[in-house]
């Protein structure tokens, strides 16, 4: 299409032309242009790198698609839109690396492909056998309404976004076998790291001040924009849609430079980054948050129970000390600033143990429920991604994708953690090797905030790029080669 027709009509306000394509937002309007410098001008390297920056941008649009009922795409998945274009361009050195990165994704490709299968069929083939809260549910009447299972635009958004996944892990599996990504991903996280935590923290000691409109102007996606606030308290959000949303990215990559932490890989950067993570987590308020800490402590615990040393004598007493001192603000502050402490302390209550028998927190556990009925009622094929509102992945994926797409998802994660390696637990070769165990490591305890929030079936990008990298990683070719050459990175200390 023109660009000077849909100039025209955006001028003439021809409203129903506009809404039969997709057009990019001032977002777009931005990144598009970087996207293509990089594009033309840079490695590989570099574009996985601005993927990832892309990714912060949570709660933005960078095009939109009214034509799919008012759908976006994120910024993030531009970022990989010119990945992609990257990995085939001309000249490209590893282009025969392309098959392998897919072969090497088999599991999850074969998720995503039987996802868009049954996406097509399953909504058609089960239509009013069976009522479900549909994926928008924007005009319901009270907190269990639900409407006949059939074929919507949400079923091809989630789907393709499924597809997008996929093709993140194969993009990364490629970038990754570049000598220099993995030092590339590495700084380009700690950046996340610092600017998400820091975006967190202005939004809310700055949440009653122009700096907030600013922040604003990265919430234009099509998603439920929640207010972030309670009795006059602003909850962290960053410029995330909400505050759970904000919690789930930062414990992904809190996870991520844990591990690396626990490594002794770049020590000083990978652990402040971790603790700055950290604490923007303790002060989300979030239930998710403080679900998700309290979950990968007692894995930690687990862990070192099951395979001592794991975690080295030095990491523990450290993290003792943290947690030790930790304790010791907290009771300094309610000594010094009972009323304020009290009053954070009542939010935090309101946001984890009353929300539990909250009526958000039935309709939550309600909506999981619809997965568990559409595996039922579709006697294990599954209805179709976007077929039903879920609020976990877990369930989202078995009453989604059935059997097979069950099944394929978690050979995958299996594939990617490799729970019986050596160096999953313990002693590492190499830092690049160390990167492809934290990452594997991040993937994995990253689906926890999906296990209680995810509304569909995609365990989304961030996922697919750090089990791409994973593989890449820890594959025997990337073993080989970090044992022949001299230092890529700082080795573990």
């Amino acid at each position: 299409m023109p660009q000077m027709q849909r100039l025209g009509w955006l001028l003439s306000g021809n409203k129903s032309a506009v809404e039969a394509s997709m057009y990019p937002t001032y977002i777009g309007a931005i990144l598009i242009p970087i996207a293509t410098y990089i594009y033309v001008r840079c490695s590989v390297s570099a574009m996985l790198g601005f993927m990832l920056i892309c990714s912060l941008m949570g709660g933005a649009a960078a095009i939109a698609v009214p034509a799919l009922g008012g759908s976006s795409i994120p910024p993030a998945y531009v970022g990989l839109g010119f990945l992609l274009l990257r990995a085939v361009a001309p000249g490209t050195q590893q282009t025969k690396a392309i098959p392998v990165a897919m072969v090497r994704n088999f599991w999850l490709m074969l998720f995503a492909v039987y996802g868009v299968a049954i996406a097509i069929i399953g909504p058609r083939l089960f239509a009013g056998q069976l009522d479900v809260t549909p994926m928008r549910a924007t005009d319901l009447k009270h907190l269990y309404e639900t409407k006949p299972l059939g074929f919507s635009s949400q079923n091809i958004t989630t789907s393709v976004y499924t597809v997008g996944t996929f093709l993140a892990a194969a993009a990364t599996y490629f970038a990754a076998r570049y000598r220099r990504t993995p030092e590339v991903f590495l700084k380009v996280a700690i950046y996340i790291a610092w600017i998400h935590a820091g975006l967190g923290f202005i939004s809310v000691f700055l949440a009653r001040t122009p700096v907030n409109s600013v922040l604003s102007l990265f919430r234009n996606g099509a998603y439920a924009q929640l207010d972030q606030s309670y009795q006059g308290m602003a909850r962290m959000a960053g410029i995330m849609p909400e505050a759970s949303t904000f919690a789930a990215f930062a414990f992904l990559w809190f996870v991520f430079h844990f591990e690396l932490w626990l490594r002794g890989i770049e020590t000083r950067r990978t652990g402040g980054a971790a603790a700055v993570l950290a604490a923007a987590l303790v002060f989300s308020t979030s239930s998710t948050a403080y679900l998700c800490l309290g979950a990968y402590a007692a894995i930690l615990c687990i862990r070192q129970g099951m395979f001592p040393g794991s975690v080295r004598i030095p990491k523990a007493i450290i993290l003792v000390a943290v947690v030790w001192i930790g304790a010791l603000i907290l009771v300094t502050i309610l000594r010094f600033q009972l009323p304020g402490a009290l009053k954070f302390l009542g939010m935090i209550e309101h946001m984890t143990v009353d929300k539990a028998d909250s009526l958000s927190g039935r309709q939550r556990a309600f909506w999981a429920k619809q997965g568990l009925m559409a595996f039922r009622y579709s006697w294990g094929l599954g209805v179709g991604p976007g077929s039903f509102r879920s609020s976990s992945v877990i369930t989202a994926i078995i009453g989604s994708v059935g059997v097979v797409g069950t099944v394929a998802f978690f050979a995958y994660l299996i594939q990617v953690f490799k729970p019986f390696a050596k160096s999953t637990y313990f002693e590492i070769r190499s830092a690049t090797e160390g990167i492809g165990v934290a990452a594997g490591w991040a993937a994995i305890i990253g689906l926890i905030p999906a296990a209680v929030q995810a509304p569909s079936s995609d365990p989304g990008l961030s996922f697919a790029v750090l089990c791409g990298l994973s593989l890449a990683l820890r594959g025997p070719i990337a073993v080989a080669r970090a044992e022949r050459q001299s230092v890529m990175l700082p080795q573990p200390s």
